[in-house]
């Protein structure tokens, strides 16, 4: 990996590593008691949620296909918006979920996320109309879906060498 993506996952791993310190220590932290009291919001909506992220790798998957690798990191950053909306959409449809527990989660998602994406993605951003704009590739209809969101994302920044 070289220059702009191998910054981007430099700072996702340092963000999620902060975020791990700071959440999992021997004594209860605010964050960690908040974090468990979402729990039930979390696991409600999991199903949904998974159907979420599987067509986000859907997308990761297609984009690492595609030859223009000028397009690659826009539809990256499309698919994350798309991914965030649908996970607050089905937080906000579900019972269990109050505005609390999504907004604890945002906030959670945002600590790692933030730093890549205005990094990378400039215009391509939840508060522009540029991703509505966008026809994000899929993988084709014969490549199997993983069950990790891991290998397709490692396999998309190879492919940004090429």
């Amino acid at each position: 990996m070289e220059g702009l993506v191998k910054r981007v996952v430099a700072v996702v791993l340092y963000s999620m590593k902060r975020q791990r310190k700071t959440m999992c220590r021997k004594k209860a932290s605010k964050k960690m008691v908040e974090m468990v009291g979402a729990g039930k919001c979390i696991n409600a909506v999991r199903p949904d949620a998974q159907r979420c992220v599987d067509e986000a790798m859907d997308h990761i998957i297609g984009i690492r296909n595609i030859t223009d690798n000028k397009m690659k990191i826009p539809f990256v950053c499309c698919t994350f918006v798309k991914l965030k909306a649908c996970l607050l959409d089905h937080g906000h449809k579900n019972k269990q979920c109050t505005e609390q527990h999504l907004n604890l989660l945002l906030r959670q998602s945002e600590q790692v996320s933030n730093g890549p994406m205005n990094m990378a993605c400039g215009d391509y951003n939840e508060e522009s109309d540029r991703c509505d704009k966008l026809v994000i590739p899929k993988r084709q209809q014969d490549e199997p879906l993983p069950k990790s969101f891991l290998m397709p994302l490692v396999e998309l920044f190879d492919s940004f060498e090429e």
